[in-house]
């Protein structure tokens, strides 16, 4: 969520990879939550009912592909970013984060056909020293500006848990045992 909570934590082994755990145990829980709209149903609209964000470890054409079907719409990083941008195409653009600070990044936005001919935007992030981050979505109705903002939001998420792992043993926590209590 764009205020840096979960909606809720997969406490299970990604053995399978991201992918099947997002098909297989996550879309499910979010069908639940998030309800249908019949205007999604006919798979011919640019709306969609939720976005998922995710690293390049789900990054897969044809997975775009089938989630777009399914109006979800997907944010991730390009793994196979190609060619860095010329710099006329990037314009500095107000982002605000999930902690409602507000950074200036430089950005730049294409469209962009993936391996299997899917159509997908690309939003590029331009660093100071002119490294570019290739991110991708197939959420054609959100301003790039949001779409760079819930990107680069997700990491105080990764942070957060990872610090709360190391810290406050997490993982122990999301366990089902039972212990007396005098």
């Amino acid at each position: 969520a764009m205020d840096g909570q979960p909606f809720f934590m997969v406490n299970q082994a990604v053995d399978p990879g991201m992918i099947a755990v997002i098909e297989r145990d996550i879309l499910p829980q979010l069908d639940g939550l998030v309800p249908k709209q019949p205007e999604l149903e006919d798979g011919t609209t640019n709306s969609h009912r939720f976005t998922i964000v995710f690293d390049r470890e789900g990054y897969s054409p044809d997975f775009l592909q089938r989630m777009k079907k399914r109006g979800v719409a997907c944010l991730t990083y390009h793994k196979f970013a190609g060619e860095d941008w010329v710099d006329d195409e990037f314009r500095p653009s107000a982002v605000r984060l999930h902690s409602g600070e507000i950074v200036e990044m430089d950005l730049a936005e294409r469209g962009t056909r993936l391996s299997n001919n899917h159509w997908v935007r690309e939003v590029r992030k331009r660093s100071r020293k002119g490294h570019q981050t290739a991110v991708l979505s197939t959420d054609f109705s959100s301003d790039p500006v949001h779409l760079a903002g819930a990107m680069f939001s997700r990491w105080s998420q990764e942070n957060f848990f990872r610090y709360s792992r190391q810290r406050f043993a997490l993982d122990r926590l999301a366990d089902y045992s039972t212990d007396e209590i005098p």
